[in-house]
């Protein structure tokens, strides 16, 4: 390629446009015969397409959940901004796209040291009540402190540890207002597709059939009791799931008293799935409950 090199040059004609140009661009001016293309705005398009976006799922989610997950955000939006980033990072390689070098490894460097800073310093969540309840290693229920709940499930979690028994509180609330007549509103399931599939039922008010195991009354003056049935004693059953390993049970929570029923029973059963809980079955290993909150059992008759 021709390059002007005033020390070698006869021409005065030459000489000037070469002095232009460097006072043009000495002022900030391009230069018509030796004019740079700006870098093209994809990179920087992408990146404000990509935070509009963010924003909007954020706040639609807030707006549902009543809670801001901090974790699930953070982790969101770290691969949001890196993914492109990378593929742009790629493109610099090549002589054409070298201006998408610094830009692509500031956007990757600040989302990384962002997400490690959020995960590491900020809880899950925040806009949660004390826990209502627990589970201990066994699947047992340890009581705590009655829940302050606002009326909307939290789809968007399956373990019900990780937004505070969130859901527990809005079920309870539900079914301040639930009659027996709602139980057609329900929608039929069983066990095993609860298993398989419960993200989808997160929420829902369902029906089925289970076999009552272990089951177990609470007083009225238990918390769980106190935020599903004020003034009565509430009752939790666990009933095994066919297709699942040890220890992984369908738990339901009973709005009433332990009776007309007893272990061994089949029954028929309607109330919110709320959550998959992770615990830890006789043999060390991981077993999951799939838990439901409801006011309503009947002895399965055939």
């Amino acid at each position: 390629m021709y390059r002007y090199d005033p020390w070698h040059s006869n021409s005065d004609e030459e000489r000037r446009i070469h002095e232009w140009n460097r006072q043009q661009r000495a002022q900030g001016e391009p230069s018509h015969t030796n004019f740079e293309e700006k870098p093209p705005k994809a990179y920087s398009t992408t990146l404000w397409i990509i935070t509009i976006s963010l924003s909007i799922f954020f706040l639609v989610d807030i707006y549902n959940t009543r809670i801001i997950h901090l974790h699930q955000f953070i982790s969101i939006a770290f691969l949001a901004y890196t993914i492109p980033s990378v593929i742009f990072l790629i493109l610099s390689i090549f002589k054409p796209f070298r201006y998408y070098l610094k830009p692509s490894i500031s956007v990757i460097a600040i989302s990384f040291l962002t997400t490690m800073s959020v995960i590491g310093f900020l809880p899950e969540s925040i806009g949660n009540a004390p826990l209502p309840i627990k589970l201990n290693k066994t699947g047992r229920v340890v009581t705590q402190t009655v829940y302050d709940s606002s009326l909307r499930f939290d789809t968007g979690e399956l373990n019900p540890e990780k937004n505070n028994w969130h859901n527990f509180g809005v079920a309870c609330e539900y079914l301040k207002s639930f009659k027996t007549t709602d139980i057609s509103k329900a929608q039929k399931v069983t066990a095993n597709e609860l298993f398989k599939h419960t993200w989808k039922y997160i929420g829902k008010l369902v029906k089925l059939t289970i076999e009552v195991q272990q089951p177990e009354e609470f007083s009225p003056s238990n918390s769980i009791s106190k935020a599903l049935n004020p003034g009565g004693p509430s009752t939790v059953i666990l009933s095994p799931i066919d297709i699942g390993g040890a220890g992984d049970a369908i738990q339901y929570h009973y709005g009433g008293p332990f009776e007309g029923f007893g272990p061994g029973d089949k029954v028929n059963i309607c109330g919110y799935v709320i959550g998959k809980a992770e615990n830890t079955n006789r043999l060390g290993g991981k077993c999951y409950n799939i838990i439901i909150v409801g006011k309503y059992i009947k002895k399965y008759l055939k």
